[in-house]
């Protein structure tokens, strides 16, 4: 969600923004995991992936901004975290290519928190509270 948030080229834009807007000034905490800090580091400095790309010290500026706010917190896993990896890659019969995805839901079901993406891929972990903003 949140390179839609910062890509005003991207057709998702305005409504990952007003999603995001909605969550940061409200009440709840919105959990950064720092893998997706890096991939939003990584996707928006690649001139492969956005007509528009910045130098990785501009985006980590960004993230350290978005870190700022008093409704976001970065999350890390816990001692159960390999173990839910362990379950998701069965359940799903996950391959090396699910890797993010499946540390990302076990990071969720851990935290007992609900994962915001607009990747289907999220869609086969059935323990997973997800959320698509942009649907």
């Amino acid at each position: 969600m949140l390179i839609y948030v910062h890509d005003s080229s991207s057709k998702y834009h305005e409504r990952a923004l007003n999603w995001w807007l909605s969550k940061v000034h409200g009440k709840e905490q919105l959990g950064i995991p720092w893998v997706v800090a890096l991939g939003f580091v990584r996707l928006l400095s690649n001139n492969k992936v956005t007509d528009n790309p910045q130098r990785p010290e501009i985006l980590l500026d960004i993230i350290s901004e978005i870190l700022t706010l008093p409704t976001v917190k970065t999350v890390v896993p816990g001692m159960r975290h390999s173990g839910l990896m362990k379950e998701l890659f069965i359940e799903s019969g996950g391959t090396s290519r699910l890797t993010t995805d499946i540390h990302l839901a076990a990071l969720a079901i851990e935290l007992d928190a609900v994962l915001a993406s607009n990747d289907v891929d999220f869609s086969r972990f059935s323990r997973l509270k997800q959320t698509n903003p942009l649907k």
